[in-house]
This record gives structure tokens, C-alpha cells and sequence, in this order.
């Protein structure tokens, strides 16, 4: 298995293109939310088995929605992702992050540092992932050579970062993330309390996450419908939105249902169940949207009749979104027994 993990690293390495100092045999889990990928495979190499539904959802990643008043293609990854980092904490997941801006006056040290622990926390057998190191998303770092990163593009093919490119684009963001085991022992039960009780908080204050323009929570719905009623969503933005909310939809929905087979019969599910249904027809209507934009875009702009079905697909969504998120918090308060 390392063997086949290491294949496309060992053809770079063979071709005299690079010579890798330090590369660990870690297997990439893409996700829409590459932030979830990125965790998927860090927890998977030290150790832990996790669906990817369960860490979206212990997480609270899953039940996120992040909006941009023209659906921006930002909007999956531009927010506050602390609660991400802090609540895999109950995964047993721990994260050292080194991070800094371009217009930073030693921006040049922080990218030498990030490189330097990067390459220490390889030879620790530590899992490492950095942002935009391509697009602007995540990526898992599996070695590095004397002048840069080896990482993982989306398509399966190991790609090199010279270490003083990293954080030097229009965005202008520095950011490695290592992995380690935490002190705190992963216990389900635990991951339980963790999962229900940051979804209800983030429902009651979605917008303590969101940077300035973007709205969280249910009312980025509808800034969704009202981008697209008055023909103002960027097509890119909507065909990537779309493939990302629906995922993460999806792993919400795979939660809950994980949720009862790791609590067992001890508890009454009427709630969890209710809660299943409606989140399984938010993933109905968030899939039949999704079946109308492909992404890349194959159109060069948003149809009327698109546009049409797609409000009232969105909208659909959005009411049984807020009828699942009732019957969740009905659930907690009866798990927590209040």
C-alpha cells in the first residue's frame, strides 16, 4: 500500500526532477471542502478511523454555509475556520499553525520558517497541509526538497511550491498547518456533545465566523436566491458553491445517521430521525441544482429558466434546512437530557 501511495512521488524522483528529502506515505481523500480532505488524510495517517461525513460533522463543517452577495467562488473557504481546527480537537486532532501576509515586514523569515517546520515536521512523521499552494484551497504536503514543497493537486499528481512562492499570490495568505495527536483521548460519545452542541451555537451566531460581506448560517440562502433573482451571481461562483454546500450536505446527512449507530439504543431518535428526512430532501434540492451547473461552467451565462428553477429549488432547501436544524437542537436537549 505505501508502495502505491509513493508511486507518483518515486516517477518524480526517478526522473531526476527533484530529490525529496523528506516524504511521508499519505494518502489524499479529496473533498469538495478541501479543508475536509486535508483532515480526512491527516487523521487517517495517524491512526484514527473516521468516515469524512464524521469529522464534517464532529467539525461542524458540514452544516456551514458561507455566502458572498454575488456567490463569489471564495465563499467555501473565505471565513473564520478556527472552530474547524478547535473542535477536531475531540477527533483526538491537535494543530500547530504558521501563518502570515505578504505585506507582513518579515514576510520573508515567515516563509523560510513555514518551509523549515514543514521539512522538521515530515521528519517527525507529522502530516502537514498549506493553503494555496495552487488555487485557493487546501493541500496536503507530502515532502519537500532543497528549494520547495511536494504536495498533492486534486487530480492525483504530485506538484513542486518553491517555499519562497508560498503565500506570495493576489491573496497574499501564508498558512501550514501540522498535525499531531492530541493529549485529549477520542472517546464518541464525547465527539457527540462536541458536534450537537456546536451546531446549535453556530445556528444561534453564525455570523461571529464570516468575514466582512459574506453572510453565514440560513440567511445565506438568501442572499443565494437574491443573487440569483437579480441576475447578479457569478457563474463560476454558482457551479463551485454548488458542488461544495452539496457535499458538505451530504456528509451532514451521513452524519446524523452515523450519529445513531454510535449512540446505540439508549436513546429516543424521533427528533434525529425528523431531522434526517428534512436534511435528506435539503441534499434532493441541492442536488438538482447541482445537476444544472457542472462544474467548470458549460454555458457562458445563467439561463432565465435556470434561474427559475433554481430559486425555488434553493428555497426548498433552505425550509427544510430551518426544520432540520429544530429537530436537531430538539434532539441535543433530550441527549443532554435538559
Amino acid at each position: 500500500m505505501k508502495m502505491i501511495l509513493l508511486l507518483p512521488l518515486l516517477l518524480i524522483l526517478i526522473s531526476g526532477i527533484l530529490m525529496a528529502q523528506e516524504v511521508l506515505p499519505i494518502k489524499p481523500h479529496n473533498q469538495w471542502a478541501s479543508l475536509i480532505g486535508c483532515l480526512k488524510s491527516c487523521s487517517d495517517y495517524l491512526g484514527f478511523e473516521y468516515s469524512s461525513a464524521w469529522i464534517s460533522g464532529v467539525t461542524g463543517h458540514a452544516f456551514l454555509l458561507n455566502m458572498h452577495p454575488v456567490v463569489c467562488p471564495s465563499g467555501p473557504v473565505a471565513f473564520d475556520n478556527g472552530f474547524v481546527l478547535a473542535n477536531a480537537e475531540s477527533l483526538g486532532l491537535s494543530f500547530t499553525g504558521i501563518y502570515g501576509q505578504k505585506t507582513d515586514p518579515d514576510f520573508k523569515e515567515l516563509q523560510k520558517s513555514a518551509f523549515d517546520a514543514t521539512k522538521q515536521a515530515l521528519a517527525d512523521n507529522k502530516p502537514v497541509f498549506g493553503w494555496e499552494l495552487n488555487l485557493p484551497e487546501y493541500y496536503l504536503i507530502v515532502g519537500t526538497d532543497d528549494n520547495g514543497y511536494l504536495y498533492y493537486d486534486f487530480d492525483g499528481s504530485v506538484r513542486h511550491k518553491p517555499w519562497n512562492e508560498l503565500g506570495n499570490s493576489d491573496i497574499g495568505i501564508l498558512t501550514i498547518y501540522i498535525a499531531f495527536p492530541s493529549e485529549r483521548e477520542p472517546d464518541p460519545i464525547q465527539q457527540a456533545h462536541t458536534a450537537l452542541d456546536f451546531f446549535h451555537d453556530y445556528h444561534v451566531n453564525p455570523q461571529q465566523y464570516a468575514f466582512e460581506g459574506y453572510t453565514q448560517g440560513i440567511k445565506g440562502y438568501d442572499v443565494w436566491i437574491e443573487a440569483l433573482s437579480e441576475r447578479k451571481a457569478d457563474l463560476w461562483g454558482l457551479t463551485y458553491n454548488i458542488k461544495v454546500w452539496r457535499a458538505e450536505r451530504i456528509n451532514g446527512l451521513s452524519f446524523l445517521e452515523e450519529l445513531k449507530s454510535v449512540l446505540g439504543d439508549n436513546y429516543n431518535y424521533e427528533d434525529l430521525d425528523r431531522a434526517i428526512r428534512e436534511y435528506r430532501k435539503v441534499v434532493d434540492n441541492l442536488s438538482n441544482v447541482s445537476e444544472l451547473y457542472p462544474f467548470p461552467p458549460q454555458n457562458e451565462e445563467i439561463s432565465e429558466s435556470d434561474t427559475s428553477q433554481t430559486v425555488s429549488l434553493l428555497r426548498a432547501a433552505r425550509d427544510s434546512e430551518k426544520r432540520g436544524i429544530e429537530a436537531v437542537n430538539l434532539f441535543r436537549l433530550h441527549f443532554k437530557g435538559e
